[in-house]
This record gives C-alpha cells, structure tokens and sequence, in this order.
C-alpha cells in the first residue's frame, strides 16, 4: 500500500509546474510521511536517525524549538510555515539548507548557533522583517545582510532598506542573495567583488540602475532578471563569464554601457539588447589585458593574425567556462 502511495504521489510531483513551489512542498510532506520519517506533535519531520529537520507542517505556529541533536535543517524545511513567530536552534545544528526559513512571514528572530559550519542559498529568502544574531565563527552579519566565509560571501540580503552598500572584502554575492526583494533600489558593489551567482537579484523589483566592478569576472544565469524597474547597467570591466539571461526579463532597460572597443565581448547581451549598448568613448575604467589587441611585432606577426588567433583562444575558454558553470551549479525553480 505504502509503495502505491509512494508512486502516485511522485507521479503528481512529475506533473506539477516548476512554479508551484507550495504545491511541490506539500507533495513533498506527503512523500516523507510515508516514507518512514518521524513526526514529532508539531507536525515537523525528522530523519529515521533524528539528525536532519526534513519538513515542517505549514500550519506550525508561534514558538518552535528544534530538537537537541538535531544537525542539519534541511532545504526548504520550514519555508512558508507563515504562522512561525520564533524558532530556537540547539547547539548540534551543523548546516542550514537552502531557503530553509524562506517566507516564514511573521519570524522576527533567529539566533545562528556556534556549531553551524554552512549555510545554503539564501535561507532566509522572503524575509525583510527578520533580526538575525550569529554565535558562529563562520556567519556574521551587519544587521542587513549575512555573510559567510570570512566575511567574503554575502548569503542573504535581510533588510527594507532602499539602499545598501556591500562591503569592501566581499568577493561573492552568493546564489539569490538579494532575489525577490522588492525594496532595494540603489546597491553599490565593492572593488572586491568577483563573482554575482545565479539570481543573486532576481525579480528586485525596485532596483533601477547598477555599476558592475571592474574586478568581477562571472555574472550567472538570470543574475539581474525580472527586475522591473531596471534601466541602467554600467559594465566597468569584462568579465570572463557572462550569462546572456542575466537581464532576462528586464524589458525597460535603456542603457547598457560598456568599455570601449569591447562590443564582441558582450555579443551575448547584444543578441537581445543591441539597440541599448552603448560602448564608453573615455577609458576611465581600465580594460583588463587583452591579447588579440595587443600584436606580437616582435616576431613578425601582424594585427590581423594576432586577432584571429586570439580570437579562436577566447572562443575555446569560453565555451570551456560556460560548460564548467553549468555542470556545477544546481537549477532552481524560477517562481514568481
């Protein structure tokens, strides 16, 4: 009996829409249920072994306190429990999942225990209103923000704020660390920014212009998307990987401007944006080094050679890049 149910609920999950993120959770809840993990009398779930939060009923309330031993919270566990007003962490928990507290709506605290090692994509995804501390050597935060890795990666965006400036030293804004936030319309990025992960800004609605870093050097898939209110993109430098979803969506904007003489480097984004890139004429911003520019006279050959061949090379570590990007990062459902 159990092994039909099984079955039949995996075949619905197959049939429902990427989109239907609460629809997929509630599928999922049934999944566990019938699949030998224990129920505690909150209706949270845990593994056979009591050492992973696997789900959490929509319907938990108020104050909750995850069990003593417990060492992972897993992805998505507790999103959209909208009723959850505080949750308390005990000292075993190792990781926090991806979105693992996302839209828990009416949370207002949460205390990062000093066991916790990593963090997810943004778990905290949805949430402008929530105070979060960190005993943990491994998370700080700046009361706007949440950061990993010595301060290095910026995880999750927490804040109303209109404005923000990320701090000098972060060198990731990690996957959907700002995605979905519908306040911030003016973010300014560090000289030591080198990577903007995937959906880093997804749908923030409010953002009207950014000024990409000469330093960064991979901006990935669907980074800027679905942001609405977008009509300036200011491109300091070239990056080495550069996805052309990454304004997907962004239908109003106006002005793409770039470094001059580095049109083809951006032939991605002028596929669907050629009548709005616009290539600067000053050379306040430095282009990095730029071999098929630079011909090897000294030994005889000549510009047109140097270009073709530097031409061919740039392909190769492209197409080389995109691969590795795309085999190593996990495709996450795109809802609105």
């Amino acid at each position: 009996m159990k092994d039909n149910q099984r079955s039949a609920f995996k075949n619905l999950k197959k049939s429902l829409g990427q989109d239907d993120k609460l629809g997929q959770l509630v599928l999922d809840f049934a999944i566990r249920k019938t699949t030998g993990s224990r129920e505690d009398l909150n209706g949270v779930f845990y593994s056979k072994n009591g050492r992973h939060v696997i789900m959490a009923s929509k319907s938990l309330s108020g104050k909750y306190d995850v069990c003593e031993g417990t060492r992972e919270i897993d992805a998505d566990a507790f999103w959209g429990c909208a009723y959850l007003t505080e949750i308390s962490l005990p000292e075993s928990i190792e990781s926090i999942g991806h979105e693992a507290f996302g839209r828990c709506i009416s949370l207002k605290k949460i205390t990062i225990p000093r066991s916790v090692v990593r963090l997810g994509s943004n778990p905290f995804i949805g949430n402008t209103e929530l105070e979060v501390s960190s005993l943990s050597p491994n998370v700080t935060t700046d009361g706007k923000a949440v950061f990993t890795n010595g301060g290095k990666t910026l995880v999750s965006f927490i804040s109303k704020d209109a404005e923000y400036t990320v701090p000098e030293g972060v060198e990731t804004i990690a996957e959907k660390a700002f995605s979905k936030n519908k306040f911030i319309k003016n973010i300014q990025l560090p000289d030591s920014l080198r990577i903007i992960d995937d959906e880093a800004f997804f749908d923030c609605d409010a953002l009207a212009a950014v000024k990409i870093p000469t330093g960064v050097t991979n901006i990935g898939v669907c980074a800027f998307a679905d942001c609405e209110a977008l009509r300036s993109v200011e491109m300091c430098g070239i990056p080495e990987v550069i996805k052309r979803s990454m304004l997907s969506g962004c239908d109003d904007i106006r002005t793409i401007s770039i470094p001059s003489h580095s049109t083809k480097h951006f032939s991605k984004l002028a596929a669907d944006y050629e009548d709005r890139i616009v290539e600067r004429t000053d050379n306040s911003t430095a282009k990095p080094a730029d071999k098929e520019t630079a011909p090897e006279t000294a030994k005889g050959k000549t510009k047109h050679t140097d270009k073709k061949n530097a031409k061919h090379s740039d392909k190769e570590d492209a197409e080389s890049k995109d691969k590795q990007t795309t085999n190593k990062k996990r495709k996450s459902p795109m809802y609105k």
